[in-house]
């Protein structure tokens, strides 16, 4: 899953793509002629990460560079920082390459793996085909080899500056996840919740791969990540048009859920967040006001449109949106006009 969707908020809109070229049921909600499986790993032995790739590593001298790009750091934009903490900054970018890492870990290994487990097994909202389980199972390891060279990178970044990673809390997406999971219909929230974030695909990481300020492995393991994510993204929007097409008449309660987990997954984690700036030593009362002029509507709001336009749009070949139920939770969520 693209772990920066939900990492990066505050940039400008304009920095963020959405999925190009997705498959899926034509409008009117008729079933697609092809399942998930089969054309969209059919190059995964030769294309896969897990399979092609190298191990990314830190060398001493990338201690000189931003260890992660300023552009995706909107904090270290800030006035206060740059008059009165300069030299926080490349502690405050480790920070945000740690809190990166520490997400996609936490999605792939808690989330993706998981639903994408009970998919396999037959218990799912989804019944796979046997070469979708294939495939399901191609997937799983893709997630798998994320969190591993996530992990290894972290390691080897520690080791090489010195620095230690703020005592974090679980990412917020994960936070309000366990909360819904202990409800009830909590299986099929996260079954959805999975779709969403594995169709969340930004420029950020096509944008960070290529920051030549950032070093090769932090760019390098973006890249890998991006080029696997685009085969995720594809499968599980497959799946959850077909979930929308199953569930005739109760596809319209299924789709108001999604605004919701939209939020989850897009909204700032202003509490790990706030976390790094106490860690790298700027007072309180800074960190409140940075916060809090950093993290505004206006600047979050357009992001998250433009985030989830490729959800919105396989809602709309459903012709969801125009129900009003679904209308109306979109517009409380601000992910579009009331």
């Amino acid at each position: 899953m693209c772990g920066l969707a939900g990492f990066f908020t505050g940039c400008a809109a304009e920095a963020f793509c959405q999925a190009s070229q997705l498959t899926g049921c034509p409008r009117n909600g008729t079933a697609a002629a092809d399942r998930a499986g089969g054309t969209i790993f059919a190059n995964w032995n030769e294309r896969a990460s897990v399979r092609r790739a190298p191990q990314r590593r830190i060398d001493p001298e990338d201690l000189a560079l931003d260890l992660f790009p300023r552009a995706l750091v909107p904090v270290v934009a800030h006035p206060i920082v740059l008059a009165r903490y300069p030299e926080a900054i490349p502690e405050l970018l480790t920070l945000a390459l740690y809190r990166y890492l520490d997400f996609t870990i936490n999605l792939e290994m808690f989330v993706v793996a998981d639903t994408t487990r009970l998919l396999i097994a037959d218990h799912g909202p989804v019944a796979l085909d046997a070469r979708e389980r294939v495939d399901a199972h191609r997937l799983a390891c893709d997630e798998s080899y994320h969190a591993l060279f996530c992990a290894d990178l972290t390691q080897q970044v520690i080791a090489a500056s010195g620095r230690a990673p703020a005592p974090a809390q679980a990412p917020l997406f994960l936070r309000r996840l366990r909360a819904r999971m202990a409800q009830e219909g909590g299986e099929l929230n996260r079954f959805l919740f999975t779709a969403l974030s594995e169709m969340l695909i930004t420029g950020n990481l096509s944008d960070a791969r290529r920051n030549d300020a950032t070093p090769a492995a932090v760019r390098g393991v973006l890249s890998d990540h991006a080029a696997d994510e685009v085969r995720h993204g594809l499968f599980y929007r497959d799946l959850l048009a077909r979930l929308l097409h199953q569930s005739g008449s109760e596809s319209a309660a299924l789709a108001a859920v999604i605004p919701e987990l939209l939020l989850d997954f897009l909204s700032p984690d202003l509490v790990n967040i706030g976390i790094d700036l106490a860690h790298a030593g700027i007072a309180p009362h800074h960190a409140e006001e940075i916060l809090a002029e950093v993290y505004v509507p206006e600047r979050i709001q357009p992001y998250q449109r433009a985030a989830s336009a490729a959800i919105f749009a396989l809602l709309d070949e459903f012709e969801l949106i125009e129900r009003a139920e679904v209308a109306d939770r979109f517009a409380a969520s601000g992910l579009i006009d009331a």
